[in-house]
């Protein structure tokens, strides 16, 4: 059965026991691939169908005919997700770490996490953020045994938060100094001199 242990804006983490298994304890990757439609989310776009009209002929009678009118048809918008699967092999065990790397042209990067990336999801909250961060370290500490876990480890973690070394928060005077200011002069009020 499997339990999931994280499960928000796309990124699953699920827990399933395999019984006493003899498999090694290992690491596999996959991509799969996903189609979603956003809630409220669709184009208006216009058809046009052919109708019974009744028309009034010149000659003062009524007769049937038909005439294509238009109409408007509403459909629902469609994204295609593209996933990172990692599973995560234990002894008796395994983790199934599951993310968006693609969400139609939006790809992740630089500036681009996989929580931001899919049509129809709000911002994920910094909690949210900082107990993925845990649940991945738990997961990836006890799948130490397993040869080039860290590689694996490094990979996700790039691809998830943006750095090899999981999620931080920068720093006040990181942010003050990098648009330019001096964190020790720029807000401090200037006294004025006595004449």
């Amino acid at each position: 059965m499997e339990n999931i242990i994280f499960n928000k804006n796309h990124i699953k983490i699920t827990y399933a026991d395999m019984g006493k298994s003899s498999e090694k304890f290992r690491v596999a990757w996959t991509t799969s691939y996903e189609t979603i439609y956003p809630k409220g989310m669709t184009i208006t776009a216009i058809n046009k169908k052919w109708e019974k009209v009744i028309k009034e002929s010149p000659l003062g009678f009524y007769y049937n005919s038909m005439e294509e009118v238009e109409h408007e048809v509403e459909t629902p918008v469609s994204s295609k997700i593209q996933y990172h699967v990692v599973y995560v092999y234990l002894y008796d065990h395994y983790y199934t770490i599951t993310y968006p790397v693609s969400c139609n042209d939006v790809k992740i990067g630089f500036d681009a996490r996989p929580w931001d990336i899919c049509i129809g999801d709000m911002s994920m909250r910094e909690n949210f953020i900082k107990a993925l961060n845990k649940i991945l370290n738990d997961i990836f500490v006890s799948g130490a045994p397993i040869k080039g876990i860290a590689r694996t480890k490094d990979k996700v973690y790039k691809e998830i938060f943006g750095n090899t070394k999981g999620y931080s928060t920068v720093d006040n005077e990181v942010k003050i100094i990098s648009h330019g200011f001096d964190p020790k002069e720029s807000f401090r009020k200037v006294k004025k001199k006595k004449k």
